[in-house]
């Protein structure tokens, strides 16, 4: 596990997927597993890309994929992907939750306590 400031997010060996250009994708949550685009099955989707202009982007999963150490030796919690748009200089991170009562409170903490120093 690498410690967090010796993190390179953008480092080619996180890059389970190409970049893209679809004007729609769902996002799926792995499962213990990367999270993962994909046009078909659009049940499945957990979230979904609208990008009507065909911009170049590419999700890159962060858990499953990206080991954190807290600095005491256990895995840092962290959101599920982000999806980057290089050419448009963009990043999103991205949190999936399962839809019930204060789900998107507890998505908007995560990505705070998280991710505010990025």
């Amino acid at each position: 596990m690498k410690k967090r400031n010796e993190i390179d997010f953008f480092a080619e060996e996180y890059r389970t997927e190409g970049e893209q250009t679809s004007k729609t994708v769902g996002i799926v949550d792995g499962d213990s597993a990367p999270a993962f685009t994909t046009d078909s099955e659009p049940d499945n989707w957990n979230a979904v890309i609208n990008n009507p202009n065909g911009k170049s982007f590419q999700l890159i999963p962060i858990d499953y994929n990206i080991e954190i150490d807290r600095g005491d030796g256990q895995k840092e919690s962290t959101c599920d992907a982000m999806v980057l748009c290089e050419s448009e200089h963009f990043l999103a991170f991205v949190e999936l939750k399962i839809v019930r009562a204060g789900g998107d409170a507890d998505a908007r903490k995560q990505l705070k306590k998280h991710y505010s120093d990025f």
